[in-house]
């Protein structure tokens, strides 16, 4: 799944059995993400592991961050690597462990680095109905062979 906002890779199956496989490796944590994200602010390292605890909004349209465990909550990881500094902040990589609801943008805006253009959790405006949050690299076990397909998509050119 990708937040409507995002920009990125898209994997879609063909067939149903495609389909329930590649699942399969979704819930069980076994496909890599990797992501872009253009963010203001300092991060608190060159790389580090972001661990939060996450839950959805009551109206559901937003996730609640926080430190230690709440009502409700699941734990949320991520590890990042700070790619280049920016103007206002920096680029950086994200590597989700979890894949929790709004994750990389609720967790990174929590540290005081909400991602450019994520106006719902505090970021400035770039673009309407867009963030500068690109997945760009997705790696999983082909469902018939069970090779790894490397899928990747470059950043976009109005970044």
């Amino acid at each position: 799944r990708l937040d409507r906002a995002s920009s990125g890779v898209l994997l879609m199956s063909k067939t149903k059995s495609a389909l329930t496989d590649l699942m399969d490796q979704f819930e069980n944590r076994t496909v890599e993400k990797t992501y872009i994200a253009e963010v203001v602010g300092t991060l608190p390292a060159e790389t580090g592991t972001l661990r939060h605890h996450l839950a959805k909004s009551e109206d559901g349209k937003a996730a609640v961050v926080a430190d230690a465990p709440f009502s409700g909550s699941k734990p949320a990881e991520c590890d990042y690597r700070v790619l280049e500094k920016t103007a206002v902040g920096a680029r950086v990589e994200i590597v989700p462990k979890t894949g929790r609801f709004h994750q990389i943008r609720a967790q990174l805006a929590h540290i005081g680095c909400p991602v450019v253009g994520d106006t719902r959790y505090g970021g400035p405006l770039w673009l309407e109905h867009a963030v500068k949050l690109h997945a760009c690299r997705l790696v999983v076990r082909h469902p018939r062979t069970g090779d790894l397909l490397t899928i990747e998509a470059p950043l976009p050119d109005n970044w």
